[in-house]
Order: structure tokens, then sequence, then C-alpha cells
């Protein structure tokens, strides 16, 4: 039996890290050490729904560790952290010691770790990396991209040990846009000429780099090379056209599309991310012309016209999440976070869309949601 102290308003301080792991009153796992409450009005309703610290979690910290050494697994939900913390461990190795890293071998170690999750709970990955905006736009867009190909592959046929070739090649695609991402995302507005240049030819940096630390797959480097090819030439950077484009590119290419466009950048007009519903539109308009089609259909098939993750507004008011690929938002279960008022929920209510008052009217974006993340851990935590 857990060891609880209820926690008071002193305990938890505005703007810093968390020293402890906060739970509810049955011991449930609400927010982690480290986590930083940025809204001042989630600290009162953290309180007034009470909240306890865990005395006896370094124990069980080392207990669980053991656990998982034993073959336990934790909810895939807090998996798609791990990833991004993997991908930026990988690519920290590659940057500083690309003679010494044998990256070829510690990126088909991230690709099973996506690989494996997903077998387990694709939707629960698939909702953690919609939903994270803590974790860098890089790491979680390239994270994002891997679960996404391993899901397509899957549909298309592909054999796992060559999915997690093509997963190696979605999370590193990016790796030599990392020199200059943070020069990117100070940019408000279009890219300026120079720095567009620069960015147009990470594809073939990246490769590069990705020989020197060990990478010698084939399938992998040739994805990475042609990921922003594109089916009418209009890519780059060796403007291939349809079929002479290696079919992982194009697959990564669908993949990476969705994964930026439900990210927000600051270069995007508004610097918003756009709706995962309008991302899929986008993308299926562009297929058979930019864009592969087949790859672009099987994206929708394995994600739903509304993915694990998104969030909706009910037509009472309320705001609610997607927990599983949704295939007719007409008549789906899903589960408010935030009330007719807009005020966050502690606990998410299921609702069907089919029912009176809770048919879905629009989309809402992930970052107006801040203060319900709370709410929306456990959901999938608590398995409701």
């Amino acid at each position: 039996m857990r060891q609880l102290k209820k926690l008071s308003r002193t305990d938890i301080v505005l703007n810093e890290p968390l020293r402890f792991s906060v739970f509810d009153q049955s011991g449930v796992l609400l927010l982690r050490k480290g986590f930083v409450v940025t809204v001042p009005a989630q600290i009162e309703r953290l309180i007034s729904g009470g909240i306890y610290q865990d005395l006896d979690e370094p124990a069980r910290a080392a207990s669980a560790a053991q656990a998982t050494q034993a073959g336990e697994k934790a909810p895939v939900f807090l998996t798609g952290e791990l990833v991004c913390s993997r991908v930026k461990s990988l690519y920290s190795n590659i940057l500083r010691l690309p003679g010494q890293v044998d990256a070829q071998a510690k990126g088909l170690e991230v690709a099973a770790m996506i690989q494996e999750a997903c077998a387990d709970d694709a939707d629960s990955l698939i909702a953690a990396l919609h939903l994270d905006i803590a974790s860098p736009y890089l790491l979680v867009h390239q994270s994002l991209g891997g679960a996404l190909v391993e899901l397509v592959a899957a549909q298309a046929g592909v054999a796992a040990s060559d999915r997690r070739a093509l997963i190696a090649a979605a999370v590193t695609r990016d790796i030599a846009q990392t020199v200059i991402q943070a020069e990117m995302d100070r940019v408000q507005g279009p890219l300026p000429d120079e720095l567009r240049a620069r960015m147009e030819s990470h594809p073939t940096l990246g490769c590069e780099l990705l020989k020197k630390s060990g990478v010698s797959h084939k399938g992998w480097l040739e994805a990475v090379a042609s990921h922003h090819e594109r089916m009418d030439g209009s890519g780059y950077t060796a403007r291939m056209e349809g079929e002479a484009i290696p079919s992982g590119a194009r697959m990564l290419a669908v993949c990476d599309v969705y994964s930026a466009m439900v990210k927000p950048r600051p270069y995007r007009t508004g610097g918003k991310a756009v709706y995962t519903q309008a991302a899929l539109r986008n993308i299926y308009a562009s297929s058979g012309n930019t864009l592969d089609q087949k790859f672009a259909a099987l994206l929708v098939k394995a994600i739903g016209v509304l993915p694990a993750g998104s969030i909706v507004k009910l037509e009472c008011g309320e705001i609610a999440v997607i927990k599983s690929a949704c295939h007719n938002p007409a008549d789906v279960t899903v589960h408010s976070i935030y009330d007719k008022n807009q005020m966050p929920l502690m606990n998410p209510l299921a609702r069907q869309t089919s029912q009176a008052g809770f048919a879905i009217q629009g989309m809402v974006h992930y970052a107006e949601c801040r203060s319900a993340q709370l709410t929306i851990r456990r959901l999938w935590l608590k398995g409701n």
C-alpha cells in the first residue's frame, strides 16, 4: 500500500520543476517529477482535487526499474516521452562523435522500441506524440514520423525487419537540420532564401553524416536522401519524379508532411499547428500530384480521419479528446476534458457523438489545452 502525504499549495511552485511526482488519492500518477506547471489556475485545481506525494517513490522507482528489466512494461502513452529522449541521445552522439558511434545499431534500437509500442497500443503512442507540446519540435516531429511509418508500412505489407530500417530512416531524416533548427525557429514568416537553401541541403548532408556514423543500410540511406522528393518533380534535392523516387522515401514523405503540419512552427502563418483532420485532408488532396496516393490512403486507414490525440469541440460546448483512431466522427466515443464553461474537468467524461448535444463541431489546437494536461494523462494512464 502506498504511503501518501497530502500536498498543499506551497508544495508546487509555478514555473519550477516538481521535486517529486504527484498522485491522486488512489495512488494514480498525475504528474511526473520534473514536470513544470505553467498555469496558476492549474495549481488551484490540483489542490482542490486533492493531490499527494508518494513517500516511498524512490524505492518504488528502483523496483519499477527492476520490473522493466524483468520484462514488465510501462503504459505505452509514456513511451512517447522515452522515444523523444532516445532520439535526442542518438542525435547528440552522431553530431558530437560521428566517427565513434554505431548509428545503425542505435537507430535500429529506437526503431524497435517504436515498433514494439505500436504493436502493444498504437493509439496510445500516436496520441502521446500528438499531444507532446513540451519536447523540442524536431524530436517529436521525427518520433511521430517514425511511428506513422511503422503503421503505414505495416498496412503496405512490408516485413517487420524492413520496417525497422524505414523507422530508423524516419527518426534520422532531419539529423543535418539540427544545425540550423534554432535559427529557423527564430524566423517569423517565410524563410530567407539563404536559410531555405541550407535547409534544402539537409537530406544530402544527413546521408553523409549517417554514413560517417556507421549507417550502411541502402534502404535507410535512400529514404533519408530522397524524403523531400515529390511525385511531380517539384521536390529536392535531385528533382526525382514518380516511381523513380524510392518507395521508402515516398512513404517517409507522406508521414513527414503530416507530422510537420500538426506541430507548430514559428515561420508558418500564425505559428500554429494545422489541425489533424485538415492535415490529412491536405495530404489526401495532394496525393497523386506531389505525394504518393497509395501511401496517403494507407496513412488515413492507419490513423483514421481523426487520429488518437485529436482535440475537438462538441455541440454542447465541451472540449474533448479522441482516444482511438476515429474513422466516423458522427458516431465515436470521445472524452471531454473541459466542461461547457471551458473549465478543465478533473476526470475525463465519455461522450458519444451520435447523441444529441455531443456532435463534433470543430477542432481545437493542442497548445490551447495546457490546463487540461492532467485530465488528458488520466485518460490514458487510468484506462478510462
